[in-house]
């Protein structure tokens, strides 16, 4: 896929979450004078406590799948990655039962369908992104986001509660079901069971690092709820969700066709560097705007918008959006670490996150700090955090050989050039691979290069001989 194709696809996703957020947004006045600073609190908390069991849920097997080649192997890893969410969320369930069973609030329970809903959005979009989807990616982004705010409403008319918001969380997050239940592609089967053994040493790093990112990533609600209170912790729940909330979301919709793209790339061998940095300086341009308002704004927009009782939302919006801004252009593109086999080092830097989290937030508030200035204090640290995690992920594309093992040299090279001629093995794929494998504009871009061509059906050869010792 050229430039322009890809910036219109990534356009495209980013229309559709932009518009399903914007009216999550604009409801955000309606939510807060329906629910209590309290009760936000508890709902954030507990959706905090199920997203950051969602980075662990699927191992980050759907990831995995992007950059392989081979169609069969690929749907076997989502499926994988389905069936370890399942389990993922029936341990949650169980767990919840008994928080609630010792006296913990009954919305508790729901914190295993949390961590099923978030895991289908992953692997729901891991779906669409490889089959380059990009419309339907953009609907079902519009979907979760403006049904979101909606069902929250309406519930909350009904009865205003933590049960109403976790509705509101889960139902619009059914449209993921759709991908992953629809998967075209090759009739051809890989047993889970060979899949999880050929795949299981990634699984285990690329899983652990993701849990301990989605620890860290909560950890900013759930080490304020534990210090300040649940009270303090709606304000600044209400601040996440007006701000880091939407640039998160928007940015992985945004970057998930730059991923898709990048997969592709690094599956015929070919350089992603460029995609990378001109997806997070066009990040960098959409979230400019709203993080400088934010900051000059928010403090006197708050309490006029969404009323008294969440004046001290605004203080920490403004404080929040240095951080949140180097998050929302950087995050999105952390993936690319495991899609390059470099998990070892996202797992370093996620290990590094948490430590750096756990220190700005809880040394301010053991020195009697305000929320305000421990939230300056943690957004400092993001800027520093996500400008390492950059360079991490442009030295993780520059060094593609990883994704395949070797590259191939003059000599492999060569060697495939005589095989066109005399076809030993009337199996083994060809130079008309590109005619049977998926028809994307990147592939006939590709196949205009004779030598990029010739190394993705090196690369391909190696597939076919290792499938065939097996």
């Amino acid at each position: 896929m050229t430039s322009a194709p890809l910036r219109r696809a990534g356009l495209t996703v980013l229309a559709g979450s932009a518009l399903g957020f914007g009216i999550n947004l604009l409801l955000t006045p309606v939510l807060s004078r329906i629910y209590s600073p309290a009760t936000f609190g508890l709902f954030s908390t507990i959706v905090a406590v199920g997203t950051a069991a969602v980075g662990l849920s699927t191992l980050r097997l759907e990831v995995r799948a992007q950059s392989e080649p081979d169609d069969a192997v690929a749907r076997a890893l989502m499926s994988l990655a389905l069936v370890v969410a399942a389990l993922t969320s029936l341990v949650a369930t169980w767990v919840a039962i008994g928080a609630v069973m010792l006296g913990a609030p009954r919305a508790w329970w729901l914190v295993g369908p949390v961590v099923l809903a978030g895991s289908l959005q992953l692997i729901g979009t891991a779906h669409l992104a490889r089959r380059g989807g990009y419309r339907w990616l953009g609907a079902a982004n519009f979907i979760q986001g403006a049904g979101t705010g909606l069902v929250q409403v309406v519930a909350g008319w009904w009865r205003a509660s933590e049960l109403a918001l976790l509705l509101g969380f889960l139902l619009p997050r059914a449209v993921w079901m759709a991908p992953v239940a629809i998967r075209p592609g090759s009739r051809r089967r890989r047993s889970l069971g060979s899949t999880w053994a050929q795949f299981r040493g990634y699984g285990l790093i690329a899983g652990a690092s993701a849990g301990v990112n989605s620890i860290a990533g909560q950890g900013l609600i759930l080490l304020s709820s534990a210090t300040y209170g649940s009270v303090r912790v709606g304000a600044l729940a209400m601040a996440v969700r007006v701000l880091v909330s939407p640039l998160g979301i928007i940015g992985q919709a945004a970057a998930a066709a730059s991923i898709g793209e990048i997969g592709r790339i690094l599956r015929l061998g070919g350089p992603a560097r460029s995609v990378v940095r001109h997806g997070v300086r066009d990040l960098l341009v959409v979230g400019i705007v709203p993080c400088v308002l934010a900051m000059a704004l928010g403090p006197w927009l708050a309490p006029r918008v969404l009323g008294s009782e969440w004046k001290e939302v605004g203080v920490l919006v403004a404080w929040l959006a240095p951080g949140a801004l180097f998050q929302f252009a950087v995050a999105p593109f952390s993936q690319l670490m495991n899609m390059t086999r470099n998990n070892r080092d996202l797992l370093r830097w996620d290990l590094i996150r948490l430590t750096l989290l756990v220190l700005s937030l809880l040394v301010p508030w053991a020195f009697g700090a305000p929320l305000w200035a421990t939230i300056a204090t943690y957004s400092a640290s993001q800027i520093v955090l996500y400008a390492v995690l950059l360079h991490l992920v442009m030295m993780s594309v520059t060094g593609r050989h990883k994704l395949g093992g070797p590259s191939p040299t003059e000599e492999d090279l060569d060697e495939v050039r005589t095989q066109q001629v005399d076809r030993p093995d009337p199996d083994a794929p060809s130079l008309d691979w590109l005619d049977w494998h998926e028809g994307t504009e990147a592939q006939h871009d590709q196949a205009a290069d004779p030598v990029a061509t010739l190394g993705a059906l090196w690369h391909e050869r190696r597939t076919h001989e290792s499938s065939r010792r097996r």
